[in-house]
């Protein structure tokens, strides 16, 4: 057909997002000031001009600009869906039946954007030769046409992420909120996953990373956040399960027929959308913390830093056992260190009951998807999500003494079996089950994803699988952190820190023990063992954490001798 009308839009989108890219407030503090963007803005939209502490000349243009690239934006998700689940289905109905062969198939480019995902990128000639022309269709012609599409939705989604940078105005529009529902949020089951993926890259973890929205006021970010997370994390896990269950059938899906190239393109396109949800949830939770250490704390003075260390890289450590490092990784963050500080939403999400609820569920969901990193990460944001409510949301890193020893810990750790505990339980009871067969997912995933669960040999001695060890990594902080803020209720309370006859005095113990005692072989004595191995004030920290790594290791993997 006449693809002039497109061609316009494609160079007026191009237009709007080479210009918009070029409108954000300098990064420099002193080149900021000498532009004259300090000054406080007039109020606009919203309401409140304190809301932004920075004023944008282009703020004006932009916010009159945006509602328009969003309904552009909607249009185009109606005309051109993408997602194969429901072929050539969009937010409004079916679309033209000719467009089959240009949206449910990738450009070149977005194959090669796949391929460099991969762990193993051996399979480069993929971009060349998959999704070739259908019978009687010029084989330039529909290149172009595929390659005008993947433009437009990527300028598109670079326009709206870039207004969205712009932070006056356009962040302050009355009806901010429901443009980006209604024509993006609204439209995420019709896209393929690499759509989704560019899309959150483009849009989505700018917004809501440690700098953006950096120059508006807490209450704003407060106000976006409550209205825009919740239901963008729920579509997005909503999307990614349906494309996993999807992928579980012997042949994808019936609606790829023997299409092996669209098999492999949403195989690809769903683990690494999946993988970078979960670092978007990481952020989340990671990035922020509070200005200062609770009240009525003395500081701890700082650790002696000695030269030469071990004597040993952990590089070298790592090259002669593969999980050294981990147990690396948890004394780092188990030593005791002050506040997190900076930037970010850590904060905001830990203190909305509907963002925490969002991000813990979508936290939990990710750990049965059958990509192992994706699984490893979405441990870790339930590891992160405890120790932020186990410190009043000071720090996701470790838990310092003065947090254990504060009034408040008790009544900080009651979420943590509910949230972060019950969910790592359940999986270790019933792990996700392996690709199937001869599927395109095991092709991609199938090994990595049994290495993940085998214990694995080394110099004569088994040692940990690797999901044995993510595990023992979150429970570390969940289990010594307990056993820390139970002895000083013992203290409060004048008697001895002793598990079996005082534990009822820390609910939260009591319940966490129940919890553990459910894991495979395990009984409330193994339980209670293990944490009175945390309670000797004479064992060296390493040997309390070389107890909950027996324990997870007995309790999660199978026996590798069978």
């Amino acid at each position: 057909g006449d693809r002039r009308p497109l061609n316009t839009t494609r160079q007026l989108v191009w237009c709007f997002s080479a210009s918009l890219r070029s409108c954000s407030i300098p990064s420099d503090p002193a080149v900021a000031a000498a532009g004259g963007f300090n000054q406080q803005p007039a109020a606009v939209g919203f309401g409140v001009s304190s809301l932004l502490q920075a004023r944008n000349p282009a703020g004006t243009v932009v916010a009159a600009l945006l509602p328009k690239v969003i309904t552009v934006l909607r249009s185009f998700h109606c005309a051109f869906p993408s997602d194969v689940t429901r072929p050539l289905v969009g937010p409004s109905g079916p679309t033209a039946e000719g467009l089959r062969p240009y949206i449910l198939a990738l450009h070149k480019t977005e194959m090669l954007a796949l391929t460099s995902s991969l762990d193993k990128k051996d399979d480069t000639h993929s971009a060349d030769t998959a999704f070739p022309a259908p019978p009687g269709v010029n084989p330039n012609q529909l290149a172009a046409g595929r390659l005008l599409i993947y433009n437009i939705r990527h300028h598109l989604y670079r326009c709206v992420g870039s207004a969205l940078q712009v932070q006056d105005g356009a962040l302050t529009s009355q009806n901010l909120v429901d443009m980006l529902k209604h024509g993006l949020i609204d439209c995420i089951q019709w896209v393929h996953p690499y759509h989704i993926e560019m899309q959150m890259r483009e849009i989505w973890m700018p917004l809501f990373s440690p700098v953006g929205m950096s120059h508006a006021a807490d209450q704003l970010k407060e106000h976006l956040a409550a209205a825009i997370l919740p239901p963008l994390i729920a579509a997005l896990v909503q999307a990614l399960e349906r494309y996993w269950q999807w992928l579980q059938l012997p042949d994808g899906h019936p609606a790829a027929g023997q299409d092996s190239a669209l098999l492999w393109a949403m195989c690809t396109g769903t683990v690494m959308v999946s993988r970078t949800f979960v670092d978007f949830l990481t952020g989340l939770v990671v990035k922020g913390g509070v200005s200062k250490p609770p009240v009525n704390q003395p500081p701890k003075e700082a650790p002696e830093v000695t030269m030469g260390g071990t004597g040993t890289s952990k590089k070298e450590r790592r090259t002669k056992n593969r999980f050294a490092a981990l147990a690396d990784d948890d004394m780092a963050e188990e030593e005791d260190s002050g506040p997190s500080q900076g930037t970010g939403f850590a904060v905001i999400v830990m203190n909305n009951p509907a963002i925490l609820e969002a991000v813990q569920g979508a936290a939990v969901a990710a750990a049965r998807w059958q990509d192992p990193k994706t699984i490893k990460n979405a441990i870790a944001v339930l590891r992160s999500i405890a120790v932020r409510f186990m410190t009043g949301s000071e720090t996701h890193h470790n838990i310092r003494d003065a947090c254990s020893a504060s009034l408040e810990a008790p009544r900080w750790c009651e979420p943590v079996p509910r949230a972060c505990l019950q969910p790592l339980v359940a999986l270790c009871q019933n792990p996700p089950q392996p690709p199937l067969t001869g599927g395109a997912l095991a092709t991609m995933i199938g090994k990595p994803f049994d290495d993940f669960f085998t214990p694995v040999k080394v110099q004569g001695r088994w040692t940990l699988s690797p999901f044995a060890e993510t595990v023992s990594t979150a429970l570390q902080p969940m289990i010594r952190g307990l056993a820390k803020v139970f002895t000083h209720v013992c203290k409060r309370s004048q008697v001895t820190a002793d598990v079996v006859q005082h534990i009822s005095r820390f609910a939260v113990l009591m319940e966490a023990c129940q919890l553990l005692s459910a894991l495979k072989s395990t009984t409330q004595g193994h339980v209670y063992e293990l944490i009175v191995t945390q309670l000797d004030p004479g064992l060296d920290d390493k040997l309390k954490r070389l107890a909950i790594r027996t324990f997870v290791g007995k309790a999660v993997d199978p026996d590798p001798e069978l």
